[in-house]
């Protein structure tokens, strides 16, 4: 089971890294060409696409990742069950953007287009987490990261021919999401086969616990770069972002290992979980010291020296990673193993853990400025870390 999860964690992190390289590159070249308030408020936009879908979604995503990965979607009618999961996700979606629009100023055009992509993604993330519930792996990742790569080059072509500012950044990267949404449903569509069967409700239920879950995990990992510009500015948020993109290390491993440990727990009832837990915290501490070791020269290579003074802040991140990929491990056995008791506790911890970030953070921000980000990270995903393994603890007995 171990080679094979390897196997598998491999391969995602391959891809994922692939993408998420590109990815970076699209923040460096955005973030040498447009100003440190330029660059901050398209982090924004760039944020919410990442954040609102894992609202709107309401949990069906990882819901359907845990159910189809002991039943055969072929047997059951997926498609209607998605267009319902989609309706509710427009009027999540639509809450969502206005409430974005009175906090930040958007215009009118930028939120409308912000719906749209945002529902579209919601129609990603339900067809990526059925691939995902049949091992297919590397195809599930690229329905729902691959945009992310893609604007690299969306963004290059833009800029060689009619130029390229905050406004242009901002719509090629709505748009691109949408169009990539177009083409996961016409892909979804073809390859997963359905049956008549309708999909049940304990499927919905188990979707709306992890709801939560996943709400407060979404709410946990995106509240820094909401917060940044509305208690100090965007050019801090610009520094931030910066940092941000040699730290994606961590957030790629804990990605990879999240969308394979998931469903694989779900299907295999025997784990060395303490030999993975074991492994899983060598390799994050020496990762962690390279990153901290090479962060000064890392940040002068890529940004010329403009991102200097986010040296502290990569050193902190490193850290906060090691944790991170922690936590990434016992939550992952959580969701796609343990029964209802378990997801309950799980979710009561991560919302006392979303609350006590969110006055940790906004206190944090003002007294240190935007170090005070890393450290209320850091702090936060700590206490995340050691919950979670206490829940395993706990429940370990009791399957879903």
């Amino acid at each position: 089971m171990l080679k094979k999860m390897a196997y598998h964690i491999g391969g995602v992190s391959l891809v994922l890294s692939v993408i998420m390289a590109f990815a970076s590159l699209s923040s460096l070249f955005l973030g040498r060409l447009l100003s440190d308030t330029d660059f901050g408020e398209f982090s924004l936009i760039r944020m919410l696409v990442l954040f609102l879908p894992f609202l709107a979604i309401w949990g069906q995503g990882i819901a359907t990742a845990r159910y189809f990965s002991k039943h055969p979607p072929s047997e059951y009618d997926w498609p209607a069950a998605m267009i319902k999961i989609l309706a509710v996700s427009a009027g999540l979606t639509l809450i969502g953007v206005v409430g974005a629009m009175f906090i930040y100023r958007l215009s009118l055009p930028a939120s409308a287009a912000l719906f749209v992509a945002v529902l579209f993604f919601c129609s990603t993330l339900f067809l990526a987490n059925l691939m995902r519930s049949q091992r297919h792996y590397v195809p599930a990742v690229l329905m729902e990261n691959g945009y992310r790569g893609l604007f690299f080059f969306v963004l290059m072509i833009a800029y060689f021919t009619i130029g390229m500012d905050k406004t242009s950044a901002m719509g090629f990267y709505l748009g691109l999401v949408v169009v990539m949404g177009c083409f996961n449903l016409w892909y979804g569509l073809r390859r997963i086969p359905s049956g008549s069967r309708s999909v049940p409700a304990e499927m919905h239920k188990a979707g709306i616990i992890l709801m939560g879950v996943e709400v407060s995990v979404d709410v946990l990992s995106s509240l820094d770069t909401l917060i940044i510009p509305k208690i100090l500015d965007y050019a801090s948020l610009g520094l931030y972002a910066a940092v941000l993109v040699p730290a994606q290390l961590f957030n790629i491993l804990a990605r990879a290992t999240k969308y394979v440990w998931v469903p694989e727990f779900g299907r295999n009832e025997r784990t060395r979980f303490r030999l993975l837990t074991a492994g899983v915290a060598l390799f994050a501490m020496l990762l962690a010291v390279l990153l901290v070791v090479t962060a000064e020269p890392l940040l002068h290579l890529l940004y010329k020296g403009k991102y200097d003074a986010g040296t502290p802040l990569l050193k902190i991140l490193a850290v906060t990673g090691v944790f991170r990929l922690m936590y990434s491990l016992s939550s992952s056995l959580i969701v796609g193993r343990l029964g209802q008791k378990a997801l309950v506790a799980h979710l009561r911890y991560t919302i006392v853990s979303m609350i006590l970030y969110f006055f940790l953070l906004i206190g944090l921000l003002r007294s240190q400025g935007v170090v005070g980000a890393a450290w209320a990270l850091l702090i936060i995903t700590l206490i995340r870390a050691v919950l979670s393994y206490w829940v395993v603890m706990r429940f370990q007995h009791e399957r879903g």
